[in-house]
């Protein structure tokens, strides 16, 4: 593997100490079997911060589409014809918080049969929609689902992109870009009081409120996957949902409880979604050390990871795996993955 110039290296120094904050477990990174090898995201176990800025590509990729980079070249993966993507890419868009299900939506789907299991992808598909929790003015866009059931369960990502503009993003988009997720991450927890850091809260509230029901109605334009999906895979995405949520939930009242001035009486649990935001009274607001204290009661790690175009939140946890993906150029959280 070719060696990063010494202003890219210093990059990555930069934003691995970045990514360090956020990983309640990298002390214990280097034990042995503890993280897989490699680009991929395991089932409960997240890669290494580290571990991703090792790899050329910088890209960390969840199974299915792993899957896709291995096997859309070959003959295990069938172009279906005849079928619209409108349903099955619109409803994964809707669940990633945008307003993107009204057809057409042009694109390509694709089917495959692999050692792993059975996958569905749909590719290049191009709609227009304002920014999530905005008004308009509509962009365009490009979104790309992969997902896929193996023996662990089911996978599903959603990634939203724009149409242009990576190429114009300046070097240290990387480093601007962590910086962000880490706000967004003290938002989450309650440890900062920046509306304009609400994108994450909000992306994963409204996952987290989508009803068993509502998931069922998900498809995959797939006989075999439908079924399936349908009589195991909605009801597991919700639970681990709702265990991510929970475990969130926990975090924000201890938040309040470490760091609120006047002893604040942190807000009654919630079915399903995430506490309301609390506005926190403290001087000063919490900073990395408060956010380290913190992270040491979480049952997840959270890690952030800078990808070729974007960069992922990842949380992991002994239920599975959830990423949530801020991209650059569109300046907001566009996507989404998880992973039994």
């Amino acid at each position: 593997m070719k060696q990063p110039s010494p202003s890219r290296r210093a990059l990555l120094v930069f934003v691995a100490a970045c990514a360090g904050v956020l990983s309640a477990g990298m002390a214990a990174v280097a034990a042995a079997g503890r993280f897989a090898p490699g680009r991929e995201v395991t089932a409960r176990a997240a890669l290494p911060a580290r571990g991703a800025l090792g790899a050329e590509s910088a890209d960390v990729l969840f199974w299915p589409e792993a899957a896709w980079e291995e096997y859309s070249l070959t003959e295990a993966a069938r172009l279906q014809e005849g079928f619209d993507v409108d349903w099955p890419a619109g409803a994964w868009l809707d669940f990633a918080g945008w307003n993107g299900g009204a057809g057409p939506l042009p694109g390509s789907e694709w089917h495959a049969d692999m050692p792993q299991g059975r996958c569905f992808f749909a590719r290049n598909v191009r709609f227009a929609a304002p920014l999530p929790g905005t008004e308009g003015p509509d962009r365009a866009l490009v979104a790309e689902v992969s997902a896929g059931r193996r023996d662990s369960g089911f996978a599903v990502t959603c990634r939203v992109f724009a149409d242009d503009g990576y190429q114009d993003l300046p070097d240290d988009w990387q480093a601007a870009a962590v910086q962000r997720c880490r706000e967004e991450v003290m938002y989450l927890l309650n440890l900062s009081n920046d509306e304009e850091r609400a994108g994450l809260y909000e992306l994963l509230n409204g996952m987290f409120l989508c009803s068993e029901e509502g998931l069922e109605y998900k498809t995959f334009n797939d006989p075999e996957l439908d079924v399936l999906w349908q009589e195991e895979g909605a009801r597991d995405a919700q639970s681990m949902l709702r265990s991510m949520a929970g475990n969130l939930r926990a975090n924000q009242r201890k938040a309040l409880q470490l760091f609120h001035q006047g002893g604040g009486r942190p807000p009654e649990d919630v079915p399903g979604g995430l506490l309301p935001h609390q506005t926190l009274a403290a001087d000063p607001m919490p900073g990395e050390e408060e956010l380290a204290l913190l992270m040491n009661n979480l049952e997840l790690e959270i890690q952030i990871v800078p990808m070729e175009r974007q960069a992922m939140v990842l949380f992991s946890w002994e239920k599975g795996d959830v990423a949530a993906y801020y991209d650059p150029v569109l300046d907001c959280f566009s996507g989404f993955s998880l992973q039994r």
